[in-house]
């Protein structure tokens, strides 16, 4: 039991740590890209309320702090995101590929772990793979 657990962490945290070099990958982008946008939408008195946002995709690491918030929290998505889609519609696609690549790493990240688990579970009953008895 001790195996299995310690095989499905390692795939988990491989797994998160691939989704973490995702996001700081999306930040980089989304600091050339999406901040100087952002720039223009706070210049327009539309944060007033939101001290953060103007500044919400300066720099790598803020960018990284928005999109784990935003993204994987689910916090505060429409205050920082949907002011920018709205003025500027041709940064919706990317931030649909932000929001489906998290998706597609959870999805993977999740699966890792059942495939380990069900692998170490077979092995232990003494099943190589599912044809094993057509052999």
């Amino acid at each position: 039991m001790l195996h299995g657990m310690t095989s499905a962490m390692r795939a988990i945290l491989w797994a998160a740590f691939l989704i973490g070099v995702v996001i700081v990958l999306w930040s980089i982008v989304a600091v050339e890209l999406i901040h100087p946008l952002n720039k223009q939408i706070g210049a327009s008195g539309v944060y007033d309320e939101c001290a953060r946002c103007p500044e919400a995709y300066s720099s790598v690491g803020n960018a990284c702090l928005t999109f784990v918030a935003s993204i994987l929290a689910g916090d505060s998505w429409g205050k920082v995101s949907m002011p920018i889609m709205e003025t500027f519609p041709l940064s919706i696609p990317f931030f649909i590929a932000v929001r489906e690549l998290r998706k597609l790493g959870r999805r993977t990240n999740n699966r890792s772990a059942v495939k380990n688990s069900f692998s170490y579970k077979s092995a232990k009953a003494g099943y190589r793979n599912c044809f094993s008895h057509w052999t």
